[in-house]
């Protein structure tokens, strides 16, 4: 048996799908191709009988995908879910009928998300292997160097986490040209690409309330150093400008994955990032702030339920001065399946 796995982004997939790759090795006669770069995908054409595991199905490459099924099987992990946090040009254009019907199988992150797909799809809950991660037996040894780096430089932080679009390497009008380009197929999606740009322009004010909480805990809290870790697809400096340079406890930093800066943080903040997910199962105290709740993300039921819920930076901040209570958050295994310790 061959499989083939593609990697992308290195700081988000590459340790997760090498805990994935480990449990494969345990099955008899498996050889594993893991790569990254585009050049592999004119080989993967001219096989037979593989298995690729693919990182997402979309639009974009319907006909990569045709020609693989020719002569080879897919499955498909996503790293962009899990489903119910997409908005509905997404979820057209990641999910398109043409192929989900052939592929062998599609892994969710867990049951809930069986919801928003076709029951004929071939589909299994599996949860995602980066919550393996968190897991006793892997964690201390995977991240002994992060954690010791972490304990040495930064102690009582504030781990402030970024899942937003705005700030995107290579601007941000490329980015809405470029998702137009690839998800506005015919008059159907007009609707959907209209509310997907409102969606956009309402989670601005989020990502400009989270920076104002950002700083202004900066500001209430000289003593104490702040993270804010920019999402992967965002421009790191461009984000560091929207930083005052008089504010020497705020530190922009993606450095290493971000599952060792979460387990050490002593609060964990965010607006819509499924990292709160990696928070709640480390048992970490987390704030959430949505100044607007409508959003592409209005179908996450977790969202309210995984921290301490604020509308505005004000708001929280005063509820830290008064030392308002934070407490931890139980995920329900319904929404990943391999949460269980």
């Amino acid at each position: 048996m061959i499989i083939l796995i593609p990697i992308e982004i290195k700081v988000r997939e590459f340790l997760p799908k090498m805990i994935l790759i480990g449990e494969l090795l345990k099955i008899k006669k498996v050889t594993i191709y893991f790569y990254r770069g585009r050049s592999f995908l004119r080989l993967v054409k001219k096989m037979k009988d593989v298995i690729f595991f693919d990182k997402s199905l979309s639009e974009t490459k319907i006909e990569f995908h045709r020609e693989i099924l020719k002569k080879n099987f897919i499955i498909s992990l996503d790293e962009e879910g899990p489903i119910y946090n997409w908005n509905l040009l997404t979820r057209k254009a990641r999910l398109p009928k043409k192929i989900i019907s052939k592929v062998s199988r599609i892994f969710l992150w867990g049951d809930y998300e069986k919801k928003f797909l076709n029951k004929k799809v071939k589909i299994l809950a599996s949860g995602h292997p980066k919550y393996d991660l968190l897991k006793k037996r892997y964690f201390n040894k995977i991240f002994l160097k992060e954690i010791n780096y972490i304990k040495r430089y930064f102690n009582n932080y504030i781990f402030v986490s970024s899942s937003f679009t705005q700030d995107v390497e290579g601007g941000y009008e490329n980015y809405l040209r470029y998702l137009k380009k690839a998800y506005y197929k015919g008059k159907s999606r007009k609707q959907h690409y209209e509310q997907f740009l409102k969606y956009q322009e309402n989670d601005n004010e989020n990502y400009i309330e989270l920076i104002k909480l950002t700083v202004g805990l900066a500001k209430k809290y000289p003593n104490k150093t702040i993270i804010f870790r920019p999402h992967p697809s965002q421009d790191e400096d461009i984000v560091r400008s929207k930083a005052p340079k008089q504010l020497k406890n705020l530190k922009i930093i993606r450095k290493f994955q971000i599952t060792p800066w979460i387990n050490l943080c002593d609060i964990y903040i965010h607006t819509h990032c499924t990292t709160s997910y990696e928070a709640a199962i480390l048992n970490k105290k987390i704030i959430t702030l949505i100044k607007n709740k409508n959003t592409e993300h209005k179908y996450n039921s977790l969202k309210f339920r995984l921290g301490k819920y604020f509308d505005s930076a004000d708001k929280c901040l005063n509820f830290l001065e008064t030392k308002g209570e934070l407490r931890n958050y139980h995920l329900p295994r319904k929404y990943i399946w391999n949460n269980n310790g």
